[in-house]
């Protein structure tokens, strides 16, 4: 059942996707997800640090939670619905959300042949 969850969701998420918007600006979109990615990855390694995790678990640490989560679905979708956001920012960070999950485990998996 749990691989069944996640491909329904993961299905869902894509289907979420305005993919329009990767097309028409994909500088914007790979800036947001760098700089989300980078300044969360930051953050979470000084966590690491003040905690006092060795190297290569304040790395795995580090970059295996530096995404955006699932649960950014959930606020942007009542961002919409509460027209804090446009409709264009909310395409924008959906994919920009979407996109850092899917770089998560292909940072996992570098990290892991890195380490």
């Amino acid at each position: 059942f749990k691989g069944l969850l996640l491909g329904l969701f993961f299905m869902a998420v894509g289907a979420s996707i305005d993919f329009k918007v990767l097309m028409l600006e994909p500088l914007t979109i790979l800036v947001l997800v760098v700089l989300i990615m980078a300044v969360k990855t930051l953050v979470l390694w000084f966590i690491g640090k003040a905690f006092k995790l060795k190297t290569d678990q304040n790395i795995i640490f580090s970059f295996g939670l530096g995404q955006i989560g699932e649960f950014a679905f959930v606020l942007l979708s009542f961002a919409g619905q509460l027209e804090i956001l446009t409709a264009d920012w909310l395409a924008k960070m959906m994919a920009v959300t979407a996109l850092t999950m899917g770089l998560t485990p292909i940072f996992g998996l570098l990290l892991d042949k890195w380490i």
